[in-house]
């Protein structure tokens, strides 16, 4: 849909206007005058009622916008009756629409095993090398597992937008396996994420000074009085809270560490625990202010700072836009957000309602991650098969959840893209679509699970609705025009459909 109608209304709007200016000046208040006036409000209300009537189809959204907006806030894709159940909605509805239907639990239950206390220290110095050995391996296949769990609930659940943003802040507070070892730790994380996921981020920012997972991850545990470690600190104030080098000093990072010491987990609870003797008593100045800090002054002095507010709404503002950030937007979304004492929700709305989310220079701008072209395609396909067969598919393409290659999370955009994981990417829309119909036959290992109807359902209704055009089946698929030349006339509804999938231009959201 074009703006062409609602130019149009507005024009037609303002000659009415004019017209009613030049037909009734006011030259008194005569009885004629005032029966003049009232006959010309019926009019004008009924025609008002009227036109309000016609104009849901020019402020409703056309379906490249609610795909952009279902994309960005998703996984790339979704399926035609999530985009049309947006169709009677405004811009501002549709994101009020998504962030009403947020989740602080999940939907799938998790493994048996994610409240199991982790053994003591003292009791592990007493196994042989084989019970460590067989500890180990215990804790990699629950990372598998709890990732085939985790894909798991982004098929299952109602609101993309609550696994995105769960999956966005396992990308900025980022804890990995490879530091944290006893996996219950990394599901409790998660689950913390969820129940933040667009809360307050004060909140989230003292939930994770206490989380147990960043307390093995960056070392915090071993932060001590007499024996402080920086590590913590440093990235709470360079990839958390500010920006590397924007704001802060070295001494501010020392100071900081000294304020957070003393924190360390309790394995018989899997709960964080403050242990005062560990903790440094004495004055700090930090960022310019003084005093005997412990943990929770640390998160008030830095959110008393100017900085976070605004390099949130830079982090936010590439992850859910990119592209070259428009800086007034991004300026009216830290504003917003600081004054709403850090809420979420408010910094996340406030951008994608911003005319800056809604440019169609943004949209196909930036390219899918591995979970959306995994997930996106799933969920597209309603997905029979086990979850570890697109967990191995995400992890080949470069993004192994719970794992990530370092305290940075994964960069993303163009390091997506290598001459492996372009392989994989390909591979695995080729298998998915090798044949709608015969889908369960496609020879990829684990989509022979797959119920072939099931499969076909979403294919069915997208190349045989009578009213679905070629040009609005490839606005739910692609984000921007496809980069091969395909002559719908002379393909089959299914061929077009397919050479959709597999065109360079799905690779982007």
């Amino acid at each position: 849909m074009s703006s062409e109608p609602i130019l149009s209304l507005a024009k037609l709007c303002h000659e009415r206007k004019m017209r009613n200016k030049a037909s009734y000046p006011n030259h008194g208040h005569n009885r004629s005058n005032v029966s003049i006036r009232i006959i010309s409000v019926l009019v004008l209300v009924a025609w008002g009622a009227g036109l309000l009537a016609s104009m849901s189809p020019a402020v409703a959204l056309p379906i490249a916008e609610a795909r952009h907006l279902l994309a960005r806030t998703g996984f790339g894709l979704s399926r035609p009756d999530e985009i049309m159940a947006l169709a009677e909605m405004s811009r501002d509805q549709a994101v009020d629409h998504l962030l009403r239907g947020l989740r602080s639990t999940p939907v799938t239950e998790p493994p048996d095993w994610v409240g199991d206390a982790m053994p003591a220290r003292k009791v592990r110095k007493t196994w042989s090398k084989a019970r460590k050995k067989a500890f180990n391996k215990t804790n990699r296949e629950r990372w598998r597992l709890l990732q085939q769990w985790w894909a798991g609930e982004m098929l299952a659940t109602p609101s993309p937008l609550t696994e995105r943003l769960v999956l966005f802040w396992h990308n900025h507070f980022t804890t990995s396996f490879d530091g944290v070892k006893w996996i219950p730790y990394l599901y409790g994380q998660n689950d913390v994420f969820r129940r933040h996921a667009a809360g307050s981020f004060r909140d989230l920012l003292m939930a994770m000074v206490a989380d147990p997972a960043m307390l093995f991850y960056l070392d915090g545990r071993r932060n001590r009085a007499k024996k402080p470690n920086e590590n913590f600190a440093r990235e709470l104030l360079e990839l958390f809270t500010m920006g590397e080098g924007k704001g802060y000093t070295e001494r501010d990072i020392r100071e900081a560490a000294r304020a957070l010491s003393g924190w360390s987990v309790d394995p018989a609870t899997s709960k964080a625990v403050f242990r005062a003797k560990q903790h440094d008593r004495g004055q700090k100045e930090f960022l310019g202010q003084r005093g005997a800090f412990g943990a929770p002054q640390v998160v008030d002095v830095i959110l008393d700072h100017d900085r976070p507010a605004q390099y949130m709404a830079e982090t936010f503002y590439d992850a859910f836009i990119g592209g070259r950030r428009h800086a007034p937007t991004v300026n009216a979304a830290a504003k917003a957000f600081r004054q709403t004492d850090y809420s979420i929700h408010t910094l996340l709305r406030t951008l994608l309602v911003s005319p800056a989310f809604w440019d169609p220079e943004t949209y196909g701008m930036q390219i899918k991650s591995p979970v959306d072209m995994v997930i996106g395609l799933a969920r597209f396909t309603h997905w029979q098969g086990t979850t570890k067969v697109l967990v191995n598919r995400m992890n080949t393409m470069g993004q192994r959840l719970f794992r990530p290659p370092n305290v940075k999370g994964w960069p993303g955009g163009a390091t997506w893209i290598t001459t492996t994981s372009l392989a994989s990417r390909n591979g695995f829309v080729y298998a998915m679509t090798r044949s709608w119909a015969a889908a369960a036959r496609s020879g990829m290992g684990g989509i022979n699970t797959m119920a072939a109807n099931a499969v076909t359902a979403e294919m069915r209704a997208l190349v045989t609705e009578p009213h679905r055009t070629p040009a609005e089946t490839k606005a739910i698929v692609l984000a921007v025009p496809p980069v091969r030349d395909l002559a719908y006339e002379k393909l089959s509804p299914a061929s077009y459909l397919t050479a959709l999938f597999r065109d360079p231009a799905f690779q982007m959201k």
